[in-house]
């Protein structure tokens, strides 16, 4: 870049009247492609202004809308109640054209304006309220109880369970709407704004709304909106035959896919051109004046003002590059456009050295908070997975592939991969609960086996969760998994320890109670009423064993001479 300034500086010293030639061309092409890019920005401001007061306007709208759902008049459906409302309402709200009230079927109830037997059921707005139980745009049309252009926003009424039991609508009188528009931003002579429903329909034309008004936009207005980006700028031929540069934005309702409007804001290029060419002939015309001054003086200022300054640029510009983010130009000081870049650019050196500070900082943090996670599920031998339906991939989190005790080089990473490391008899029990939480939306909790490569058995607790697009489709499986094989082998051991217990203590006799005993010969007599003899009664109702002797006393009395002989 120096090098071409300074070879257009020799030029200019060289060459007098080319250089001099070469500066009003070259200013004048300048000046008129930076009168366009203005005219872009402006155009695209003005749009961003606009749509920026639009989206405050829907916002409000649906607060309001929402506001009026949950009223218990509109709740109870009280008819005379609601019409009262709804009038004061639209009282304070003129830009709305009605406010009306429908139940689940699509019939009106209640209406800020008298009305007659009129049904929303077929309005997309209205099926669009019940289907998604949110704030719904409508179409252009023309109001059957107002008779005026209209654009219609709905909200649902829900009953306590979250049932749709009608739906509360209002209308904006686009007519009144975009005056509105126009009042908010001065529009350059010749300029035009237009506000186009979801079918390309022309809600609203300034100037000559009337005669533009309800129609289908033209084709090359449609291609440019539709495919470019949410907002853009560009240059064609209008509905009128002007030539304008055109600012568009779209808008879409939280969650819709496509825009339910459009906002235009037009400039005309002749418009936008006009100084450019003024100054370009100025220019020409003084040239010959201004020649042997600008031949005398061009090299010298030239390289004092603009090349040692773009020197100091382009040194801080690479040094960025490089990612040296502390480095400023040193030209804060110095006046116009080169020094007001100089001060953009310190700035822009000054942001990014602080977001790369941000960044890092944030980095670390995050490093940090991922390392007490993984620290944490260590510790509790928790890990957590997440499955893509759509893909039929799974991603397990380090805890998990340490439990299953898998190599992630070796993870064929699908749900078929996962059923196979659980234990296979185990197998169908898993995938029917999996399966039936996810058929039935409900979370699912599940104990089961895994089967390591050397035989052990370890047992974990599964917990899982499903998550579905807006048309009910499962999209992602959710779910954690812990080791509870220490826990399950306790329970093991105490259930063991209970029944080994259990089986000492019926084994266990107790002779208890009053027994009834013959006084002279001492047999016992049982529950059934035979006599037992006393060691065979004893020996039947205890582990007690008899072995038979005799007792010093006995033998003296029954066997004397044995007794004294010994």
């Amino acid at each position: 870049m120096m090098k071409s300034v300074r070879s257009q500086l020799l030029i200019l010293i060289l060459a007098v009247f080319l250089p001099a030639l070469g500066i009003i061309v070259y200013s004048g092409y300048e000046r008129q492609r930076h009168d366009v890019e203005t005219t872009k920005a402006n155009a695209l401001t003005m749009a961003q202004v606009l749509g920026n007061d639009h989206e405050n306007d829907m916002e409000a709208t649906r607060r309001f809308l929402m506001t009026l759902a949950r009223l218990p008049v509109l709740q109870n459906r009280d008819a005379a109640a609601c019409n009262k409302l709804f009038r004061e309402l639209l009282r304070d709200n003129q830009h709305y054209s009605t406010i009306a009230a429908a139940d689940r079927e699509g019939r009106m109830f209640a209406s800020a304006l008298p009305f007659g037997s009129i049904n929303l059921r077929q309005k997309k707005y209205f099926q669009e309220a019940v289907r998604t139980k949110t704030f719904s745009a409508g179409e252009y049309s023309i109001g059957q109880i107002s008779g005026r252009a209209i654009l219609p926003f709905a909200y649902p009424v829900t009953d306590s369970g979250g049932r749709v039991t009608g739906v509360v609508a209002v209308t904006i009188d686009l007519e009144k709407y975009g005056r509105s528009f126009v009042k908010i931003s001065q529009f350059p002579k010749g300029s035009t704004l237009n506000l186009l429903d979801r079918n390309y329909t022309r809600l609203y034309r300034y100037p000559d709304n009337e005669k533009f008004a309800g129609k289908t936009d033209l084709p090359e207005m449609i291609r440019q909106i539709s495919k470019g980006p949410r907002e853009g700028i560009f240059t064609t031929v209008g509905v009128d035959g002007v030539r304008r540069i055109f600012a568009y934005r779209q808008f879409f309702l939280e969650g819709g896919s496509s825009p339910y409007l459009y906002l235009r804001v037009g400039i005309p290029e002749e418009q936008a051109l006009a100084p450019a060419r003024k100054s370009f002939l100025r220019n020409l015309a003084l040239v010959t004046v201004s020649l042997i001054a600008a031949v005398l003086t061009a090299w010298l200022l030239g390289h004092i003002l603009i090349v040692r300054r773009l020197d100091r640029l382009v040194d801080a510009a690479m040094k960025v590059g490089q990612g040296d983010f502390s480095t400023r130009t040193r030209l804060d000081r110095v006046g116009g456009e080169l020094g007001q870049l100089a001060r953009s650019f310190d700035e822009m050196a000054q942001s990014l050295e602080k977001k790369e500070l941000d960044r890092r900082q944030a980095e670390e943090k995050i490093k940090q908070s991922e390392e007490k996670l993984k620290e944490a599920h260590r510790i509790a031998r928790l890990g957590d997975w997440e499955l893509d339906l759509i893909h039929n991939t799974l991603r397990w989190s380090d805890g998990v592939y340490e439990l299953f005790e898998i190599n992630p080089a070796e993870f064929g990473a699908s749900y078929e991969a996962f059923l196979y490391a659980v234990h296979p008899d185990d197998r169908e029990k898993v995938n029917h609960a999996y399966t039936e939480s996810v058929k039935t939306r409900t979370p699912y909790e599940i104990t089961h086996r895994l089967r390591m490569t050397d035989g052990r058995i370890k047992w974990v607790n599964e917990i899982c969760r499903t998550e579905y697009d807006p048309q009910g489709h499962p999209i992602k499986s959710f779910g954690i998994v812990q080791d509870i094989t220490d826990l399950k082998q306790a329970q093991e051991e105490r259930e063991k320890l209970i029944a080994e217990l259990q089986q000492a203590m019926s084994d266990v006799k107790v002779l208890s109670g009053m027994l009834p005993i013959c006084a002279s010969c001492k047999k016992i007599r049982d529950d059934k009423g035979y006599w037992n003899r006393i060691e065979a009664y004893i020996g039947k109702h205890s582990n007690a064993q008899f072995s038979h002797g005799i007792c010093p006393e006995c033998a003296r009395k029954l066997y004397p001479e044995l007794y004294e002989k010994s």
